[in-house]
């Protein structure tokens, strides 16, 4: 049976994951101690027994059903057993705030099968259409600052990654910028730098504000959606 600090140490390393606690049920019966995550029904258990006067074995199985791992291990501490939770609650983590990189290559398929279709040119930019790249992505950098509490790290990344855009701007065609542009955003989620919805907010503000650029009616590509 888990003692308070064992217990509380489960309760720091859930928070430090970024889970809620308050979504995770302790239960214990005779020897074993089950961590139970309500959302996706994965459990970690863990068995004690006393293997000689002083010391107990324990014995953790991670039933993490949301990423399909079941896994029987083994622990003579309990820093060990502590380490595992942590693997455990990370595994949990992922699984229910990391983005799905399939979902979202297929949507960036989607907008370069779109732009084929709608047969955008790929002139170059005029002098006035860059100067108007520009100040959209601007725009979309000081909306990002105002509207999400990112970290120094993040919206750096995002800066480069706009500025690099308007450079950009200056040496390719306009059906090319647009593809890379969509990449660029890609990247950012691939990396795991900025979060998906993020990367989606700024997609979208900058081809509703540039549509008119791309010569499709004034709506740019629509974003496929989620699948």
């Amino acid at each position: 049976m888990l003692n308070k600090v064992q217990k509380n140490a489960i309760f720091h390393v859930l928070t430090h994951a970024g889970l809620e606690p308050a979504e995770f049920e302790l239960s214990t019966r005779e020897n074993r101690s089950v961590i139970t995550h309500g959302p996706s029904g994965s459990q970690f258990s863990v068995d004690s027994s006393q293997y000689d006067s002083h010391q107990h074995r324990f014995h953790p199985i991670e039933q993490n059903i949301a990423a399909g791992i079941t896994e029987e291990l083994s622990a003579y501490s309990w820093e060990a057993v502590t380490e595992y939770i942590r693997r455990w609650a990370r595994d949990v983590h992922e699984e229910l705030e990391g983005p799905d990189l399939w979902a979202e290559l297929r949507r960036e398929r989607g907008i370069v099968a779109q732009l084929q279709r709608e047969g955008v040119s790929n002139a170059p930019f005029t002098e006035d259409e860059r100067a108007e790249i520009s100040g959209q992505l601007q725009e979309i950098t000081k909306a990002i600052k105002k509207n999400y509490s990112l970290t120094s790290e993040q919206m750096a990344s995002i800066e480069q990654r706009l500025s690099e855009s308007i450079r950009a701007s200056e040496r390719v065609g306009r059906k090319d910028w647009l593809l890379m542009f969509t990449g660029t955003a890609f990247n950012l989620i691939v990396t795991d730098i900025v979060p998906p919805s993020i990367v989606r907010n700024i997609l979208t503000m900058a081809l509703h504000g540039l549509a008119h650029l791309f010569g499709v009616g004034g709506s740019p590509p629509q974003l496929p959606p989620l699948a």
